[in-house]
């Protein structure tokens, strides 16, 4: 059970019916992975008032479907129906909630995010299937499923992709793959923003290969449709389609909820 004795709710939080989970669950687990990965958990000052914003983006379009998923989780986990925003200019699909209450909850369970530096909860390493739960939400939001052309034997090569800031947490989630028996590496990568010229040091956590990337989607799952699809294709242009592989990172591998 939470202490939640220091979160006090808004006027607004009662009016729309706030609720807070008094304990751990997979759903849970999964949406902090969401926020970890392209999350946002704010506080702002507007004019003479404070504000508290938890927010969620994706591409506008690549997770059009997966932002959906994710609004029905909101609801389902808070009570709350976040709003839904386009920024046309730079395709991003937005959903946020203003809420003190949701604010204070998460860092009262010991999720926070500052700069790209994720404090993540304790208890989401007890057990294995929230490990895995946070785990899928960090994939759904910030891992991509690529396919490598002629690469070696294959035509195409699936990889699966996790690259964050946050060194530390890359190297325990690559700790995991390792506790799991998923093979993979953990490299730094640096990368320059066209945009503004930075140079930015993040560092990425790789599964390569069919048998990899399948035991990835078997075990981890996925909730954006834009993964299993592209998780789909390769295995359909490597003719690989029998009824093991189709079973491979379907949707039925990632939360029990799916809606859509």
């Amino acid at each position: 059970m939470f202490d939640l004795k220091r979160v006090t709710l808004s006027h607004n939080d009662r009016l729309y019916g706030l609720r807070l989970p008094q304990s751990p669950s997979e759903e849970l687990c999964e949406f902090l992975g969401i926020l970890a990965g392209d999350g946002s958990v704010r506080k702002y000052y507007n004019g003479g008032s404070t504000g508290r914003e938890v927010s969620v983006c994706g591409h506008l379009h690549d997770d059009r479907e997966y932002l959906t998923y994710v609004s029905k989780l909101f609801t389902r986990l808070f009570g709350l129906v976040p709003l839904r925003y386009e920024a046309r200019e730079t395709k991003t699909g937005i959903i946020r909630k203003g809420s003190r209450g949701l604010y204070q909850f998460l860092l009262a369970i010991g999720f926070a995010k500052n700069n790209c530096i994720i404090s993540v909860p304790s208890w989401v390493w007890d057990h294995e299937d929230w490990r895995i739960s946070f785990l899928r939400g960090i994939f759904d939001t910030d891992g991509s499923v690529a396919l490598k052309k002629n690469h070696g034997k294959y035509k195409y090569y699936p990889v699966v992709n996790i690259t964050l800031k946050d060194i530390d947490l890359v190297k325990k989630l690559h700790q995991l793959c390792v506790h799991t028996h998923i093979a993979s590496s953990c490299f730094k990568e640096r990368t320059l923003d066209r945009r503004n010229g930075n140079i930015y040091h993040r560092r990425k956590l790789q599964i390569s290969g069919y048998a990899n990337v399948g035991k990835w989607m078997r075990l981890v799952g996925s909730n954006n449709p834009k993964h299993i699809r592209k998780w789909h294709l390769a295995l359909k242009k490597e003719k690989r389609w029998d009824e093991g592989d189709l079973n491979s990172g379907g949707l039925s591998t990632g939360s029990r909820h799916h809606d859509g």
